[in-house]
């Protein structure tokens, strides 16, 4: 049975930021960039980050350029390190986690120009930095779901998404089943519906992104979200 990986964030509609895996920016020439930088829709800042997949935590700590920062040895013998934490790792050396676990908050620490989680994966034991042995998280993410293992306080049951598909429509994602958005106006509706509800006390309802802070996502990576919660797409 492969191990499972899930992206870092229970929030949907994160969205990869500026730096990507193997990005040659001119502020950045090189060595290339390393990891992924992640963003959330509404704001980074304080967001709960997960452990991408199960394993152990070996090593955090401040890094001049990563901020507050922690490195796991996942089960497979794949490496992740996530960097710019707001604060010092909860977790120490040596500690299990399991898909999910929070092991920080984001944070703007380090090398930054602003809030956001920078993650990387190598092939090789705290090699993390070296472009022989990165490799791109999301692609890799994408590539391995194994066995779906919910985070705490999550299951299939209770998981949402708010994306835009290639053919520019909105699709909110829901256990069982989707809602398609296909004007401004039917998903503004949708959204003033939702957040009467969560003001009478509903807890179990997320906050909605406003329309222009929804991802676009490919087809793929739909089709992925739509099978991990069982929503059907046609």
């Amino acid at each position: 049975m492969s191990l499972a990986y899930r992206h870092p964030f229970t929030e949907s509609w994160w969205v990869p930021a500026e730096g990507e895996w193997g990005n040659r920016a001119s502020w950045r020439s090189y060595p290339p960039h390393a990891g992924v930088d992640y963003n959330i829709a509404g704001g980074s800042a304080g967001k709960t980050i997960r452990a991408i997949a199960d394993g152990y935590i070996r090593g955090k700590g401040w890094h001049t350029n990563y901020g507050n920062r922690v490195y796991i040895e996942h089960d497979d013998g794949m490496w992740s390190h996530y960097a710019h934490m707001q604060n010092p790792s909860l977790k120490n050396d040596g500690d299990r986690v399991t898909l999910g676990t929070p092991i920080g908050s984001v944070g703007n620490t380090g090398l930054s120009y602003g809030a956001h989680l920078h993650l990387e994966m190598a092939t090789a034991a705290g090699r993390c930095h070296d472009g022989d042995t990165s490799i791109g998280p999301i692609t890799f993410i994408n590539n391995n779901p194994g066995t779906p293992t919910p985070g705490p306080g999550q299951s299939e049951e209770n998981m949402e998404a708010i994306v835009k598909v290639p053919n520019g429509t909105i699709v909110h994602l829901r256990y069982g089943g989707k809602t398609d958005f296909s004007s401004v106006e039917q998903y503004n509706t949708f959204r003033q519906q939702v957040d009467t509800l969560r003001s009478l006390g509903a807890t179990d309802v997320m906050a909605l992104p406003e329309l222009s802070k929804v991802p676009g996502i490919a087809w793929d990576t739909f089709s992925f979200l739509a099978g991990y919660i069982g929503a059907r797409t046609s």
